[in-house]
């Protein structure tokens, strides 16, 4: 199952208690799930959506620079998902999630960060930008990762935002083949040779 939904902080959107408690016994039961892109700032309160995403774009945590150009480096090369991937890998302008409000440590796993430059923030800009506290010149921020919840498996990527960016090979290949593994554990989809390692 994909979820590719935000409810905009409305009330009238959220699903209710019945939906929430399924897909949670979903995932729980062994099942796969992704959680795809701005599907990070959804369900605010919902304590099993946050712990199945991993990190969350909450009040005060969340933003993004303009949109650029930036390297994603593999950092778990066994894993099913990434394994035979090169690093870095290519993104084209892309928003790079940053200061994401994190579940505890060991709780998820990352397979992937980009470099969250600290010079790219206009202290103009809207309130994805930057109003937020930052430090130093940048960091290395997850891009994409994984969780467990009870027997199932969970693919995050905070890559996607629009067409253009789901139509490159970067984000199509991480996001079919976090796709194959939510659903069966296991990778068998080919990497394309602009990839390969």
């Amino acid at each position: 199952m994909v979820v590719n939904y935000f409810e905009r902080g409305q009330a009238q959107l959220r699903w209710g208690d019945r939906a929430d408690n399924a897909l949670a016994e979903f995932v729980r039961s062994g099942k796969g799930l992704v959680v795809y892109h701005f599907s990070l700032a959804a369900f605010t309160g919902w304590a099993d959506y946050e712990k199945m995403s991993g990190g969350n774009w909450r009040a005060g945590n969340g933003h993004h620079s303009a949109r650029h150009d930036f390297t994603v480096d593999i950092k778990d090369t066994d894993h099913p998902i990434t394994n035979g991937l090169k690093t870095p890998l290519p993104v084209q302008n892309e928003e790079l999630y940053a200061n994401l409000k994190w579940q505890p440590e060991g709780t998820y796993h990352v397979l992937a960060t980009a470099y969250d430059d600290h010079s790219r923030y206009d202290e103009k800009a809207s309130d994805a930008r930057n109003k937020q506290p930052m430090s130093g010149p940048g960091i290395n921020e997850p891009i994409l990762w994984t969780t467990e919840f009870g027997q199932g498996r969970v693919f995050i990527t905070a890559l996607g935002h629009d067409a253009d960016t789901t139509a490159e090979t970067t984000f199509k290949v991480t996001f079919t083949r976090g796709t194959e593994w939510a659903a069966t554990g296991k990778v068998t989809l080919p990497v394309p040779p602009e990839l390969s390692k």
